[in-house]
Formats: C-alpha cells, structure tokens, sequence
C-alpha cells in the first residue's frame, strides 16, 4: 500500500466520497424535515402550536381551578404531549363595560392572566398586583382620558388603575392568539364580541369580585416547546392531538374541552406534505453523485489492480495458492474501503452539519439515524464490490497475456450516445437556469439531473478529445525526458 501510495490514497478518498455521499441523502433529508417542522411552526399563527382547554361558567364556580386541574389530568394519557408542552399559562375574563364614574363605558375584556406584568411595558405607574387595582392599555387611556390613581367602574364595580401598560408582542405565544387587544384581534379593529377597547387586566381576586352570576371563561393555554419537537414526535403527536380534542370532560353538565388542538393538527399536516416533497429530489441529486463516485472508483481500483498484474501473474508461476493469490490482490484495496466507511461517515455528517447551519432553520439538529448507518454499510459494500468487480480481470488474466505488451485496436465508439447525453445535458442546463427545480406539479427532473448529464457529457467529449491532446503533446514531450 505504501510502495502505491499514491493510488491508494486515491483509492482511500474516493472510497470515502462515496459513502459520504450516500450518507449526505439520508442526513440532509432528516435535517430539512427538522427545519421544515420547525419553520412551519415559526410561520403558524400562534393558535396552530398552541393547546388551549377552556371552560365557560360564572365567576363563583372557580372556574380557573377546576380547568386547570380537569387539564392536568387530562394531559396524562397523552405522553408525547405532556413532554413537549410548555408550561400552561391560566387566564380568567368576563366580558364588561369599562368607564370612569359617571360617564357611559365601552366594551371591554375583563382580564386575569398568569404572568401578565412580565409581557407588558409599564409605560406610568405600576404592574396591578393588589386587589381593587387594574392595568389599562396606553391606546384606551388615550381614547378615554383615564390616567394613572383615577377611579374605574367595571360592570359598576370601583377599581382604582394602577398603572398604563402597552403589550410586548402582542402576537406572541403567551397571549396565544387571544383577542385581547383590539388593534389585533380582527380587521375592524374589535373583537369577537365588539369589544372597542383593549383589555383591562387585573389581579384574580378582583376579578372574581364581579357579581357571582357574571359569565366568565376560564383557560389554560400551553403552547409548543419548538426547542424539543423533533421530526420523530409528529406520528405521535398527530395521533394525539385528535384524541385530545375529542376527550372533553362534563362539569355540571357543560362541556370542557379543547379548542385549537385541531388547528396544531393542521400544521404539523403541513409540514409533513412539505418535507415529503424534498424525498424525490434528494434521491435523485444524491443517486447522481453516488453512481458518479462509483464509477471513477471503480476506474481507480482497476488502475490500482492493473498496477498489481505483474506481481500476481509472479504469484501464479511460483505457485502460490488462490485463496492467498486473491488475497494478496485484493486485500489492500478491501482494507482501504474498510477505513473510508467511518471517514466518509463523519465526512457526510460534517458537511451536512455545515449545510444546516448556512442554509436551514436555526438551531437545527443532525441526527445519524439508521437510516444513515445503512447506507454508509450499504455504500461501503457497493465500494467492495467494485473493488472487486475491478480486481477480477487482473486475477483471471492468463500469465502469458498479463506479459503480453501488444493490445488490439479498441472499436470505434458511436456518436449516438455522445449526441443524446449533451443534448439532455443542454436541456438539463436550461432548466435549471430558469429555476424550474419544484413546480406546483412536483420536481423537475430534468433540472435535477443537469448537473450528472453535465458531468458525463464533459467526460465522453473529453474522452474523445484526449487521444487528439495526447498526439499533439506527444513530439514535444518526447524531446525533453
């Protein structure tokens, strides 16, 4: 191996690039389907990766209590759900009308949620953290002329606002989709319900103040972890999410049940259309550098074997045994491919690593699935083959013809298949140049292919222009040594 060493090492990087390349297929293909799920997910309205389970009743049946303990158990017999989801976020609200004393109010959502000063900028005064106290939004305190320390009647009950907030993303995930704030619940600019001002929020104890037969909602919401899904959590999640929407609970005879869990159904459906839609093209970009690979192996295995004919045909006459005639061959060439299986491995798995971290969603992982490792053993094999494939002319070769230095004359090949390589590999090339790679009908093909048909029509031209080079270089050469 070392007294060949340039061809072995030839050997050794070819070998390599070869299960590198069919590793590349199934590793890129599991990293685009990673980025894809998390990007569709990114793109979604918060309500397609957000849980909500909701309960309507009146302020005095606890309603923040019992959703809350109805939804952890609820969640139990659904694992991969539990283990993805966030932590909830509970809200309680009623529907009232807000004003200063003594002047007609406005519509207005009356709001308890969990965590709320953490979301909201205090533009004056301070987060409503006291009973009797609430939190208006700049735009209503505008329109209104409220100001920090003034009175409020909500429904006819005196609160005192505390303080002026405006909404840190107010499309965010923590509001889950809610319309909370009239600017962006719906294009005219109100809520469901017609309410024309933003919410009003406030602690628990106040607003379960409100008259005991208030209508009232009670939520908790629990949105996706994006950090921790990954593309193996779909099946189960889509057979999940169905169940969970399904399985709503009876409370003193009204029903509690899931209300966007569909919509997080829908989403993850998207994305996984989506990601089906890469497997054909990958396939075929990646069988193309693959039978390539193959082939100039097999071109340089054969070198490597022919290099060899000599010393076999010597084994021959002196009467060395098969077993060991083919060994001594073949064997540095199967060592050789036997190294490039986990070099083209880790190869593949830093080329996609760097492909992913230009090119796809951030933070997406790359996983060496089963997938991969069967094709790394799979294009390991195919490596032997051909070494093998190779090897056996140099091996079967007669003594005497392995000695003899004069070949016949090859045939003259035909132009036909030169014609129609170029001419597909044009059309290929014209394709892909107006980008026609995935249409709304499927991927292109032809435009797939153009960068094989390219590499093989360059390689028959050149195959016929080499004899022409090699007389032309032939005088001058010959001269100088």
């Amino acid at each position: 191996m070392w007294f060949r060493r340039g061809l072995s090492l030839a050997v050794l990087v070819l070998a390599s690039l070869v299960v590198g390349g069919a590793v590349t297929g199934p590793l890129f293909l599991r990293s685009a389907g990673e980025s894809v799920l998390r990007d569709t997910l990114v793109q979604a309205l918060p309500v397609g990766r957000i849980v909500t389970d909701q309960f309507n009743g009146t302020v005095n049946e606890q309603l923040l209590t019992v959703v809350e303990r109805v939804s952890a158990a609820r969640l139990r017999g659904f694992p991969t759900l539990t283990r993805l989801l966030d932590l909830p976020v509970a809200s309680l609200e009623v529907r009232a009308i807000a004003g200063s004393p003594g002047i007609t109010g406005e519509s207005a959502r009356f709001v308890y949620r969990a965590g709320v000063c953490a979301h909201v900028h205090i533009v004056q005064g301070q987060c409503a953290e006291k009973p009797g106290l609430v939190m208006v939004s700049a735009t209503a305190a505008a329109s209104q002329h409220w100001t920090v320390g003034a009175p409020l009647l909500i429904d006819g009950i005196h609160v005192a606002i505390a303080g002026i907030y405006a909404p840190l993303d107010p499309t965010g995930d923590y509001w889950a989709g809610h319309p909370y704030f009239a600017a962006f619940s719906s294009s005219a600019g109100a809520g469901d319900l017609g309410e024309t001002l933003d919410a009003v929020f406030a602690p628990l104890a106040t607003v379960q103040a409100q008259p005991a037969d208030t209508a009232a909602i009670g939520t908790v919401d629990r949105s996706l972890d994006l950090r921790r899904i990954r593309l193996t959590d779909v099946p189960s999640l889509t057979t999940e999410l169905p169940g969970y929407s399904a399985g709503g609970a009876q409370i003193n005879n009204t029903a509690i049940g899931s209300v966007s869990a569909a919509a997080v159904a829908d989403v993850l459906q998207q994305a996984t259309e989506i990601r089906d839609k890469l497997l054909s093209p990958v396939v075929v970009v990646m069988a193309q550098l693959l039978l390539l690979c193959w082939l100039i192996l097999f071109l340089v295995t054969a070198n490597a074997a022919e290099a060899r004919g000599p010393e076999v045909a010597l084994a021959k006459l002196r009467g060395v045994p098969a077993g060991r005639t083919v060994a001594f061959g073949l064997l540095d060439t199967l060592l050789l491919v036997a190294l490039a299986v986990p070099i083209g491995l880790a190869l593949g798995y830093l080329g996609v690593s760097a492909l992913a971290n230009l090119h796809l969603a951030p933070g997406t992982p790359v996983v060496v699935t089963s997938g991969a490792w069967l094709a790394a053993a799979g294009a390991g094999a195919g490596a032997a083959v051909a070494a093998l494939l190779a090897g056996s002319a140099t091996l079967r070769r007669p003594v005497v013809e392995q000695w003899r230095r004069a070949t016949r004359q090859p045939k003259a090949r035909s132009w036909v298949i030169d014609t129609v390589v170029v001419l597909a590999a044009v059309a290929g090339l014209f394709a892909l140049i107006r980008g026609a790679v995935i249409g709304s009908s499927g991927p292109n093909v032809l435009a797939l292919v153009a960068p094989g048909l390219v590499v093989l029509a360059g390689a028959l031209l050149g195959s016929r222009a080499l004899p022409g080079l090699c007389r032309a270089a032939y005088g001058p050469t010959r001269r100088r040594g």
